[in-house]
């Protein structure tokens, strides 16, 4: 591992020791945090205890790594591989050779990986040909092209008669996905990696005449793919992730932030979700559909969202009927069959509202602990029978590789199904 990199687990503590972490890096990321709302860590004195976000973040030349720990060790390298692996297997790292890409995370970093993955994406599509589009400007014109905007009209061209202030369309290369693209391009000409910043600066001189514009959150809620900028997908996503957590220092010129972190929550859903409808497929002869974030009003403007709902067909003393089972993934670690008094709950009411007789909380897989299935004691307003299981899947293995089939395993338990093909 370099030198300028920590590696710690979500959870833990990374404490000042003037050598790699140092007080100008404490103080840098206590700013960064409150920006965000506290959201990455808990700040203690000269301590950061890091909470459920993964992945790297980047401050005055030092990278840490966050890394998701789900066992009694404090194996880095089977824990880094095992969260490339993940974020490659829910769609956020692309890469074309595995093998290349792990040997170049042994002698870099996480997110080196990310800043490469974007310049080459960015390179392919240069390669490729920019693509055109159609977009809205403003602007005087000796000619009456477009709608007369009459207000400015007035205001601009009172003297000169002879020009006309419309809004147009335009057909050319100067649109959004270019323009955000060279705002990641500018913030990784000054990243401390002389090759990522070399090869930033580089590509800079085919976006540089592009308009400089302001990229929030709601600039890329508005994008919309379509067959011609279906290749500018994955590089867009890598620049909504290096822009929207980019946090520059401009009091002092230094300390810039660089992050790409997720919520081990959400990619653990993410996961789960995808290997169940990877192993879909098996379980046909059920007819069994997987979907996920299924939403029912609640109460008032609030709603009701379980992660995952599966539906299917299943023989009922000889007469087939519809099942409908919960599942709701929990990135915990829980040492014996006591989940918490908020998630029964919460599972109670997703019973109820989405009309299953079922529900799981699925767990990594720790400490051993077997398959738990309670009824809910009946209510005197619903007396419905329904239940709750938890339930444990082991996600890596021993060398950090992540376990087959766990699709085909969760369907199997928490449905009772047996599939076609093993």
């Amino acid at each position: 591992m370099p030198a300028n990199v920590v590696q710690v687990f979500e959870h833990s503590c990374l404490e000042v020791d003037e050598e790699k972490f140092t007080t100008k890096h404490f103080n840098r990321l206590v700013l960064y945090n409150e920006k965000h709302g506290n959201t990455y860590f808990n700040v203690g004195h000269k301590r950061l205890h890091f909470k459920s976000y993964v992945g790297v973040i980047q401050v005055d030349g030092l990278t840490i790594e966050v890394l998701p720990k789900a066992d009694v060790g404090n194996d880095t390298i089977k824990w880094q591989k095992a969260l490339f692996l993940l974020l490659r297997e829910t769609g956020y790292l692309s890469v074309s050779s595995l093998s290349n890409a792990m040997l170049r995370l042994r002698s870099s970093s996480l997110l080196e990986l990310f800043l490469w993955q974007f310049l080459e994406g960015v390179d392919q599509l240069v390669h490729q040909g920019l693509v055109k589009r159609y977009r809205q400007n403003q602007d005087n014109q000796n000619a009456l092209k477009g709608r007369l905007l009459f207000k400015e009209q007035i205001k601009r061209n009172l003297v000169h008669k002879e020009r006309f202030f419309t809004e147009h369309q335009i057909y050319d290369r100067n649109h959004v996905l270019h323009q955000i693209i060279k705002k990641a391009l500018v913030i990784l000409s000054g990243v401390n990696a002389a090759h990522v910043r070399s090869n930033a600066l580089r590509l800079l001189y085919t976006f540089g005449d592009y308009t400089d514009i302001e990229v929030t959150d709601a600039t890329f809620s508005k994008i919309r793919f379509n067959r011609k900028t279906q290749p500018y997908e994955q590089v867009i996503q890598l620049s909504r992730l290096i822009i929207l957590n980019y946090s520059p220092d401009l009091s002092s010129g230094g300390e810039n932030i660089l992050s790409i972190l997720f919520d081990m929550n959400q990619l653990f859903e993410k996961y789960v979700y995808r290997q169940l409808k990877k192993d879909e497929p098996l379980f046909d002869v059920n007819k069994l559909t997987v979907s996920g974030q299924a939403s029912k009003e609640f109460w008032r403007s609030k709603t009701i969202r379980p992660d995952i709902v599966i539906q299917f067909k299943k023989d009922c003393e000889g007469i087939e009927c519809d099942k409908k089972v919960i599942v709701d993934t929990k990135w915990k670690v829980l040492s014996d069959h006591t989940p918490s008094d908020n998630d029964l709950k919460q599972m109670y009411a997703y019973n109820i509202h989405f009309g299953a007789n079922h529900s799981t909380l699925l767990y990594p897989q720790v400490h051993g602990i077997h398959k738990l299935h309670e009824s809910y004691h009946p209510s005197d307003f619903y007396s419905d029978s329904h239940s709750c299981s938890l339930d444990f899947v082991d996600l890596v293995e021993h060398d950090g590789s992540l376990v087959k089939g766990i699709g085909r395993k969760v369907i199997e338990s928490v449905a009772g199904l047996t599939p076609l093909v093993v």
